[in-house]
C-alpha cells in the first residue's frame, strides 16, 4: 500500500490511462493515493483531456476529508474517492503534517484555487460548462465576469444529501447538459457522491470537479483570500487586485478593502478565524492514530533547499569501505561499551560519542527528510533542553548537574548521526540483511558460551569494579553484551 504510481487505470500498450491522458505520479497518504500536482499542473492535465470522453471527476480532500475518511471510516465516501480520477491535495494541515512528520513533499492544489485558475486560464468562452449547485445569481455572475457562452446551471433544492429524487434529476441534467466541465457545487460529501454515481451510469461525459463553494469565491459573491496564482491570459477578466497570498498561505481568511466588480460580497465573519487550525486539529488526531502500514511509504522528494535521505543500494553504489566502517563504529553507536568501565578508552568515547558525531547529526536534522524527524527533534529539544532548565529554575541545580543529567538522553542525537552516516555510506541491502547479522549471531552465542564456562569467582557484585561479568542480587549471573549486536 502506497508508494510511487500512476494515476488512473491503465490502457495497455498505449501510454495513457482509462481516462484519456497521459499517466500521473501519485504518493500514498493516510490511505489516499494523491496525485504530485499543484494547481497549474493540475489545470493542465485537466485540460490536456480530450472532451467527449466518459466522465470522470477529481476530489480535492481537505482536512476533514481525511477525517471522514481515516476516523470516520465512510465507505461511500471511500468508494467515490477510490473511483475518482484525480485526487488533488486542498488541506495545508494535511501538506504540513506529511512533510514535518514523514518527510514526503506533497503538492497542494485546493479545489478554490484550481476553479479560480481555470475561469481565468484554462476555461474558454465557447467551451461547454455544466453547474450543479448554486443559483441564477451564480449563473449571471459567471457570465458576466467570465464571458463563458455555454453555461448550464441547475439549482438543486436544499438537503439534497437526503433526497433521492432530486439527486437522480442532477444526474439527468448533467446527462442532457454535455459539457467539457462540469462542476458540483453542492458540499462534500454529496458531490462526491453525485459525481460517483454519474461515472457509474456511463452517460455522461466531461470532467466533474468536486469544488465546493470555489466559484461562489471566483465570482466574488463569497470573499476569501485570493490565490497568488499566474495573471489570467488576455481579454479574460482579472482577479481581484487585493491579492494578499501571505493570508492563504497563514492558513487564515479575511475581507479584501474592496470587492470584485465594485459588489460588496456576502459577508461569513466566520471564515475571518483560523479555519486551518479549527479544520486542521481532526487531522492531527488522524495522523497520529493511523496504522502505521497507512502513513507513508514513499520514498521523500528533493526539495530545493534540502534532500532526501538516500536510500540502501546495490553493492555498486556502496562505499568500498562500508563493511569494515560499519563494524568499527557500531559498538559506538550501540552502546556497547557504555557501562563497561572495564575498558576505559572505549568507555569514555562511548560516553562522548554523542559530540564525536554532532556534526553529522546536525546535518541530517538540517537537511535530510527523515520520518518522525519531527518528534525526534521534539523529544530532544524537550529533554535535554526543556527538562534540564526546569531542573534548574525549580530545584537549583547547577550546570553540571544538568550535564550529567542528560548524558543518558543525549544518545537519541544517534537517529540523526547514524542516518547521516548511512547516506554516505550506502550499505547495499545485502551488507545490512546477512553480513552485520553475522556478528549478531556470534555474539549471541558467544553470551551462552561465557555463561555456561565462566567460573563464579570471576563475577563481581561491586559495579564500581566493573559490569561485564556481574552477580546482582535478584537478577543473578550476568553478563553485558553488545546491544547493537545481540538485538
Amino acid at each position: 500500500m502506497g508508494g510511487t504510481g500512476v494515476g488512473g487505470t491503465g490502457a495497455g500498450g498505449t501510454g495513457m490511462t482509462a481516462a484519456g491522458t497521459a499517466p500521473v505520479e501519485e504518493a500514498s497518504f493516510l490511505g489516499q493515493h494523491l496525485a504530485l500536482l499543484d494547481v497549474p499542473e493540475a489545470a493542465a492535465v485537466i485540460a490536456a483531456r480530450p472532451p467527449g470522453l466518459p466522465f470522470a471527476y477529481v476530489v480535492t480532500p481537505n482536512a476533514q476529508h481525511f477525517v471522514r475518511l481515516g476516523r470516520l471510516r465512510d465507505a461511500r465516501f471511500q468508494a467515490a474517492y477510490d473511483a475518482a480520477w484525480l485526487r488533488l491535495s486542498d488541506s495545508r494541515v494535511a501538506c504540513g503534517l506529511a512533510r514535518l512528520l514523514f518527510g514526503l513533499q506533497l503538492k497542494q492544489a485546493a479545489g478554490s484555487d484550481l476553479t479560480h485558475y481555470m475561469l481565468h486560464n484554462t476555461i474558454r468562452p465557447d467551451d461547454a460548462v455544466t453547474v450543479i449547485g448554486g443559483d441564477e445569481t451564480l449563473r449571471l455572475r459567471l457570465v458576466e465576469k467570465f464571458g463563458l457562452r455555454r453555461l448550464a446551471l441547475h439549482a438543486p433544492p436544499m438537503g439534497l444529501a437526503g433526497k433521492p429524487d432530486e439527486q437522480q434529476r442532477c444526474l439527468d441534467f448533467v446527462v442532457r447538459h454535455p459539457a467539457r466541465y462540469v462542476f458540483l457545487a453542492v458540499g462534500a460529501p454529496t458531490s462526491e457522491y453525485l459525481s460517483h454515481r454519474i461515472a457509474a451510469e456511463g452517460r455522461s461525459v466531461g470532467v466533474g470537479l468536486c469544488i465546493g463553494s470555489s466559484l461562489h469565491f471566483a465570482t466574488g459573491l463569497v470573499n476569501r483570500a485570493p490565490p497568488d496564482l499566474s495573471p489570467p491570459r488576455p481579454g479574460m477578466a482579472a482577479p481581484s487586485a487585493d491579492q494578499s497570498a501571505w493570508t492563504r498561505q497563514a492558513g487564515l481568511r479575511r475581507f479584501p478593502a474592496d470587492a470584485a466588480d465594485g459588489a460588496a460580497p456576502a459577508p461569513e465573519p466566520a471564515r475571518l478565524r483560523p479555519a486551518r487550525f479549527r479544520d486542521g486539529a481532526p487531522a492531527v488526531i488522524t495522523v497520529t492514530r493511523v496504522e502505521p502500514r497507512q502513513r507513508v511509504v514513499r520514498e521523500p522528494r528533493v526539495k530545493v533547499s534540502a534532500r532526501p535521505l538516500t536510500r540502501v543500494r546495490d553493492a555498486d553504489a556502496a562505499h568500498p569501505w562500508a563493511l569494515p566502517i560499519l563494524l568499527l563504529l557500531l559498538p559506538m553507536f550501540g552502546q556497547t561499551f557504555y557501562y563497561l568501565v572495564e575498558f576505559p578508552i572505549p568507555y569514555a568515547l562511548s560516553k562522548g560519542w554523542p559530540f564525536v558525531v554532532l556534526p553529522l547529526s546536525l546535518y541530517a536534522l538540517f537537511v535530510y527528510h527523515l520520518p518522525y524527524k519531527a518528534l525526534f527533534a521534539l523529544l530532544l529539544a524537550y529533554t535535554i533542553g526543556v527538562a534540564p532548565l526546569l531542573g534548574m529554575i525549580y530545584f537549583g541545580n547547577g550546570l553540571i548537574d544538568l550535564l550529567t543529567t542528560t548524558i543518558k538522553i543525549r544518545p537519541f542525537t544517534y537517529y540523526f548521526g547514524f542516518a547521516a552516516l548511512l547516506a554516505w555510506l550506502r550499505p547495499s541491502a545485502q551488507t545490512i540483511t546477512t553480513r552485520l547479522h553475522h556478528p549478531g549471531r556470534r555474539t549471541y552465542i558467544l553470551m551462552w558460551v561465557l555463561w555456561l564456562v565462566v567460573p563464579l569467582d570471576w563475577y563481581i557484585s561491586d559495579p564500581a569494579l566493573g559490569k561485564l561479568l556481574m552477580f546482582e542480587y535478584g537478577r543473578g549471573y550476568r553478563a553485558s553484551t553488545c546491544r547493537c549486536c545481540s538485538a
